[in-house]
Formats: structure tokens, sequence, C-alpha cells
């Protein structure tokens, strides 16, 4: 099944040319307030040598990578792969988002076995982005890394097309604090095309792109599931739907081989450790009424009726030595969970005031304001746990700098994202159009944009670290997905 040759070198700049996202961007590490570049992100070419697969040192093909691609950038590469490699792809379209826009399914290879590659489960996580082009593309160029694995690799560049276009106006930078949170998108959880699979005997209401993924699953029957998630800050960790010995030694190997930290805590369902930034990812259950929020069950979750093995990576954008500090602080645990739960409940009945003031002028059925609405009920849900936390005996003891960090950073971003998607909605207001209540709303827009800025300013301050070379970011994840593979 190997394509007609062609001179290697024309292949990969073809792949870059269709790539412009990743060299014609700005630099994802040039220059980011409040952290200082990474090793590899200020040029000068580093190559790393990783493990081979069939004598094939796959790393050392990864380029300097200085961007994010948009959503079409994104179709574009991969159509690009297909062009390049007729005879090892596939290219379909299996369905269109609620917008209109084409879910696409690359297929690679012809192993045995299939594997089902997630990218875009949520548009502020575009790591997986990067792995998915560069999967494609080496897939494609080497059948070592397909065939040679019994795989057929099968790839979904961007489950959520609608939401990857509203949230990719920072992809392109500059890559600021302000910029990031500034034009940042995450949908409510009952628009998330990830967490609207169906729970056996409970939700059963999947949105469009959800069913159209269900029908990749079922007709695939894929024997890995891989989403690619990823995170902002903290470290790295990866969760898997069953304890695979090969897969959480590699995870471990994966993480220290490049010299990344581990996360100490896992979230979004981890519970069990495993290993070193490996742990069990829980079965979903009906959730109880008001204590959960995700309204179904993940990718993952949906493809254990298929027996598949699922794979769920947290691997962090940027990163502070202080999420690594388990020394003591000099800060007792519980005299922190208070003061994180008092600026929560004061940056909320601050959004809640701008809300009142504003929200008749935004869109009935904004996207937007649905995402900013359920962030407000996020930080009220915080507040309430870091209250009933800071009367738990079990919590009176001496909190670690880590913890201290965590809770900063958890009272930024919790604040953060629902303000920045309530400013582009003020933004977008047309002041000449709306007579005599333009003062009310520019004092209120002026007013959470001053409040903006400064909180930025303490993120800045309280968060002095590094943006993680992206090439590394990509790198592991591929890694990860190489080693499932294997153990299949």
């Amino acid at each position: 099944m190997d394509e007609t040759p062609r001179p290697k070198d024309a292949s990969r700049r073809a792949f870059l040319r269709t790539t412009g996202s990743i060299g014609a961007v700005a630099a994802v590490g040039s220059s980011i307030t409040g952290f200082t570049d990474s090793a590899g992100s200020t040029g000068g070419e580093r190559i790393r040598t990783g493990p081979r697969i069939g004598g094939l040192d796959w790393e050392a093909e990864i380029p300097e990578i200085r961007g994010y691609p948009t959503l079409g950038e994104l179709h574009r590469s991969i159509e690009g792969v297909r062009r390049e490699h007729p005879r090892r792809t596939k290219l379909r379209t299996v369905g269109r988002s609620r917008g209109g826009r084409e879910i696409l399914l690359l297929s690679v290879g012809e192993g045995r076995n299939n594997a089902l590659v997630l990218g875009g489960p949520h548009p502020n996580e575009p790591t997986g982005f990067l792995t998915v082009l560069h999967l494609a593309r080496l897939a494609a160029e080497h059948p070592e890394l397909a065939e040679g694995l019994d795989v057929t690799w099968h790839i979904v560049p961007c489950m959520d097309p609608d939401a990857m276009r509203l949230g990719e106006g920072w992809y392109g930078g500059p890559h600021t604090i302000e910029n990031y949170y500034g034009k940042f998108y995450r949908p409510a959880f009952r628009n998330q095309v990830e967490w609207n699979f169906p729970v056996e005997g409970g939700f059963n209401s999947p949105l469009p792109e959800t069913r159209h993924l269900m029908a990749v699953i079922d007709e695939l029957k894929p024997k890995l599931v891989y989403t690619l998630h990823s995170s902002d800050f903290t470290g790295f960790h990866f969760m898997m739907n069953r304890d695979v010995p090969e897969l959480v030694s590699g995870v471990e190997r994966a993480i220290a081989r490049r010299g990344l930290p581990f996360h100490a805590a896992p979230t979004d369902g981890g519970a069990t450790p495993l290993g070193p930034g490996a742990y069990l990812l829980l079965p979903r259950v009906e959730p109880v009424p008001g204590e959960q929020m995700t309204p179904g069950a993940s990718s993952i979750q949906y493809a254990e009726r298929h027996g598949a093995l699922g794979i769920l990576p947290e691997t962090a954008m940027w990163h502070s030595p202080a999420f690594e500090d388990t020394r003591g602080s000099g800060h007792r645990l519980p005299e922190l969970l208070g003061r994180a739960a008092d600026g929560l409940e004061r940056d909320g009945e601050m959004l809640a005031d701008t809300v009142r003031r504003t929200s008749d002028r935004f869109p009935a059925l904004s996207p937007h304001f649905a995402a900013v609405t359920e962030g407000r009920e996020l930080i009220g849900r915080f507040t309430r746990a870091y209250r009933r936390s800071a009367t738990d005996p079990a919590q009176d003891r001496e909190a670690t700098v880590a913890e201290r960090f965590d809770l900063l950073w958890m009272g930024h971003t919790l604040t953060l994202r629902p303000a920045g998607m309530l400013l582009q909605l003020l933004d977008g207001i047309d002041l000449d159009g709306i007579g005599d209540d333009a003062p009310d709303v520019r004092r209120a827009r002026k007013r959470l944009r001053q409040w903006f800025v400064r909180r930025c300013s303490h993120m800045r301050r309280d968060f002095p670290g590094r943006h993680l070379d992206p090439r590394d970011l990509t790198a592991l994840q591929l890694d990860v997905a190489f080693t499932a593979a294997r153990s299949l």
C-alpha cells in the first residue's frame, strides 16, 4: 500500500506550506507577559531524540512549532496530507455542526486495530490541534507508525468546529494573559460536544455533533480512543479508563523524558493514581441533581461499550514552579480557603451586577452569554465548596505552597474566563443604536474592563513562570499515542 515515491523534503515543504498557522502566526514562545519564554520557542532549532519505532526517530521530524492553527488552517492542512498521500489516506465528512461546518475524518494506514483520535474537545485547549496535524503527517509518511503498530489511525481534527471558530481569536497571538482571557471562549456544558454523549439509563439528548461522533465510534468500534484535552496552567497527567501497566509506565517515561512537571492531583474525573502522571478515569453515572454540571458522558465513556481503551491527556501550556512546591506555605489551609471564598464572592457580585445592567442588550441565544451565566454558577459552587472545606476539621493543617498557588490560580481563572466573554459581548453592542441606555452600558463596560486589566496584572504577579514549548507538548501527546497503540 506504499504510495508512489516522492522526494521526502518536497513532501515536508508541502506540509509546512499547508500548515501556515505553525510557521506564520505570531510565535507561541514570543513575549508572554508575566512568563519567561520556554527554552526552545525563541529561535534556533532544538531537536530531541525520542523513542524509536521501527528504527524511526519520529520526534526528530517534528519541526519547530510557532503557533496554533485556526479552523480553516487546520482543515486545509489535513486536506493537504490527503493530497500528498492519496494511497495511504482517506478523508471524508462525517457530519456537519449546528453552524453548518464540516466535521472531518482522516484515516491513515491499514492496521488491524482502529485507533480514534479526537481533536478539539474544547476550543481553549489547542495543543491537540498540533498533535492531530503531526500525527496525520507522520503516520502518512511512515508506515512504521501505522501498520508497524498494527493500527489504522482515524483522526477527527476538530470535534466542535463552531466552538473552535469562536475561540480561535487568541491562537495567532500576542500570547499574553490579557489576550488569552480577553478572547477566551469555552461553551457552557450543555453546549459542549464532548460532554453530551448518552448515559445508560439516564441522559440521552446528545447534540447533533455528538451524534455524528457516536456514529463514527459505532462504525469503527475502536480499540483505542484518545481525546486530546489539555489545560492552561498546572502540571501534566493522563487519565485512562483502565489500568494498563505498559501504558502507565509509558506515561511516566514520556513526561519525564521531556523534563515536564507531573501534576500531583487529578482533575475532570480522575480518582485512583496508577503511577506518576497516570490516573484512573471514573465511570460515568447519572448525576445527582444540583451536583453535576456536565449533562452527559464523554467520548471515552461512550466508546467503552465497544471495549475501547480510553485516554484523556491534561497537558498544560503554562507552568509555574509553585505548582510543584510541596513545602509548607506558612498559612493554614482553612485561612486560605476562606480568603479564596471571599474573593470569589466579591468577583461574582461584580459580574452579576454587570450582567443585571446590560444583559437585555445581548442576543437571546448568544453562546457567549450562556457560558457567562454558567461561569457565574461555577463561581457560586466553588465559593460554597471552599467555605465547607474551611470548616472541615480534616483540612485544619498548614497548606503547601502548591495548594496556596492552586487556590490563587482557581480564583483568577474562574473569574477571568466569564469576565473575558462578558467583555466580548459588551464590545459587540452598538452603543449608537441603543439610545438612552448607552451611557449605562458604556459605564458598565469601562468598569469591567478596568477590573479585568487589574486582575490580569495580579495574575502575572502571582504566577512568575514560563510558557512551555508547544513542540514538547505535541511530542508528549504523540509519545503516549504510540505507547497506547503498542499496548493494544
